[in-house]
């Protein structure tokens, strides 16, 4: 057999993976001996070539550095995900921009990284990196594929539906932020002026929190929601989220 078109590297975490991926692929094909697993658990990183690494978990993450950023591929069930993000920032500590999904299953979706930056030293960047993520999110057109996705359950057979169902028992999130820009001028309902529009999340199963924010006129208005039995401290949120507004605006 000629040589590789790619470059074998070790693994990053010495005695997490016995055989490096490329070599264990290479001697089953090679010897068409099946003598152990191909699909190992190992939550070790190894590196596959310049900027390339696989951490083999269930399922594997396959990481690209960008140098603009870390791409991934897939990022593991949810019990698993504290070992891959150790895995991963092992490899590399540079921040994670973009997130590619195979496919839907929790086993591939489950253990999602929440990239918050938090290591910014001042709020005023914080708040800004925030910004831009979102800006890059909203002008992006994935909501629209989540859309079709929710349209096409109208159209699924009961059998189906049955299926569907399972999304009620997800555990893929438990906190969602939303804010949506109001109207600059002033609203009337039944010929009442409406002084405060009050944003509100429904909560679904396994969902600790949901923050809604919302402009009208010349006001903010920040909506908190919680699950008692999840989070019965939300109270500390809100009062720390006010001491933030208050150190800051």
């Amino acid at each position: 057999m000629g040589e590789p078109g790619w470059r074998r590297l070790r693994p990053c975490e010495a005695g997490r993976v016995s055989e490096h991926p490329i070599d264990l692929s290479t001697r089953i094909i090679d010897t068409g001996i099946l003598d152990t697993p191909p699909n190992r658990i190992t939550e070790g990183v190894s590196e596959l070539a310049d900027n390339v690494a696989i951490v083999e978990s269930f399922s594997h993450s396959v990481v690209v550095d960008t140098g603009a950023g870390l791409v991934i591929s897939d990022t593991s069930v949810e019990g698993k995900g504290p070992a891959v993000v150790e895995a991963i920032r092992s490899w590399s500590t540079n921040p994670v921009d973009t997130i590619v999904y195979t496919h839907g299953h929790l086993d591939h979706v489950g253990a999602v990284l929440v990239t918050l930056p938090v290591g910014a030293p001042a709020w005023e960047r914080r708040v800004q990196l925030v910004r831009d993520r979102m800006h890059r999110l909203k002008t992006s057109h994935d909501g629209e594929g989540v859309a079709l996705a929710l349209d096409a359950l109208d159209h699924v057979p009961a059998p189906g539906l049955r299926a569907a169902r399972l999304l009620s028992i997800q555990r893929m999130a438990n906190l969602v932020v939303t804010n949506v820009p109001g109207p600059r001028q002033p609203m009337y309902f039944l010929g009442s002026e409406v002084k405060t529009i009050v944003p509100v999340v429904p909560l679904g199963p396994n969902m600790g929190i949901g923050v809604a924010v919302t402009s009208y006129r010349d006001d903010l208005t920040i909506g908190i929601f919680a699950d008692p039995d999840l989070c019965p401290d939300i109270s500390a949120f809100a009062a720390a989220l006010d001491a933030q507004f208050e150190a800051h605006l």
